[in-house]
């Protein structure tokens, strides 16, 4: 399109909104894992310690049973949710 109108900044204008979807997307996916890292260390599981990983399962199991915890749960949605709409440039 930029050749055709013969105006460059269509075509650059096209280039940095790819390049900010590209950081959005980098950016989403780092907060996603920062939080699920954080989330993990809430419920009692170390990310450095391998043997804490087989405490996943039943760890997940009582959090996910104790209805106190339902607040974490929608802090950490709502941790993602925040990210994903800061990614959507809209």
């Amino acid at each position: 399109m930029a050749d055709f109108y013969k105006e460059q900044g269509i075509f650059n204008n096209a280039l940095y909104g790819f390049i900010l979807v590209i950081v959005g997307v980098v950016v989403a996916v780092v907060v996603a894992i920062i939080s699920m890292v954080a989330w993990f260390a809430t419920i009692g599981v170390n990310i450095r310690d391998l043997s804490s990983w087989s405490q996943l399962g039943p760890a997940l199991t009582s959090y996910f049973q104790n209805p106190g915890n339902m607040g974490g749960i929608f802090t950490f949605l709502g941790q993602l949710s925040r990210c994903c709409s800061c990614s959507s440039f809209s």
